[in-house]
């Protein structure tokens, strides 16, 4: 698998890095999360701006991701705003293209995360190339889990977007749509896999999805420090241990 590399963290080898999303609504939460991050074992912070109370700010939104980026560090900073039909807020088609524009032209973002079934995904993807940042194409199931085919498919199909990294999370009904997940992570690593990956089953049924995350081959993972972005975010300290373990007990 292809590697990535922002402010020296190599992604898509070794053990999986974990993310911490911080979804808070004011911009003092927003930074206490961000300094909770940068003193955390934690790899790299997302800022969920849709959690955000002045989201429709963009100079605030810029303020913000600038601010973070003082306070995180060398940790990579990932700037999402998730839309309504896949978990957060409501916005237009335009908005959304216009926000990502701005964060890539005028904040200090590492990787911007691109919801890859947006009519602008491709032109942002690109964006963020010429701007010489790393994009995430994304695609998030909070009602079911696909079969295992149709989630290899949809992996290629982000994939072909060019994005530097792929993400996938669905949200299981009982375990078999977590095997179903994991099933597909591994045939896609095995066989299509030529960038680092995210596959994600959500909630508490789909826990050993990101513990197991290294052995099916995703290159990163999300946990929390506090409050939950998503369902079945673990605790960022557990998880970290866990993957070390399994990282140390594979490669004996």
């Amino acid at each position: 698998m292809k590697t990535v590399t922002v402010r020296g963290l190599t992604i898509g080898s070794g053990i999986p890095k974990v993310i911490v999303p911080i979804a808070r609504a004011t911009q003092d939460e927003i930074l206490r999360a961000g300094a909770g991050i940068f003193a955390s074992e934690a790899d790299a912070a997302e800022w969920r701006a849709d959690f955000y109370e002045n989201a429709n700010d963009e100079a605030s939104v810029l303020e913000i991701i600038n601010k973070l980026r003082a306070v995180l560090g060398e940790k990579p900073l990932i700037f999402t705003f998730r839309t309504q039909k896949e978990g957060g807020a409501r916005i237009t088609e335009r908005d959304y293209a216009a926000l990502c524009a701005a964060v890539l032209n005028g904040a200090d973002a590492d990787i911007i995360d691109v919801e890859a079934g947006r009519a602008s995904a491709d032109e942002i993807i690109a964006m963020a190339h010429r701007r010489g940042r790393l994009a995430i194409a994304s695609y998030h199931d909070f009602g079911s889990t696909p079969p295992t085919a149709e989630i290899v498919s949809r992996l290629e199909r982000m994939r072909l977007t060019g994005a530097d990294i792929i993400k996938i999370a669905v949200m299981p009904k009982d375990i078999r749509d977590v095997l179903s997940l994991l099933e597909a992570s591994a045939e896609f690593n095995e066989k299509h896999a030529d960038r680092p990956f995210i596959a994600i089953s959500m909630g508490p049924l789909g826990m050993a999805s990101r513990v197991a995350c290294e052995a099916f081959g995703s290159a990163m993972t999300f946990a929390a420090l506090g409050k939950e972005s998503a369902p079945g975010q673990p605790p960022a300290d557990g998880l970290i241990a866990a993957l070390r373990l399994l990282h140390a007990r594979r490669s004996e």
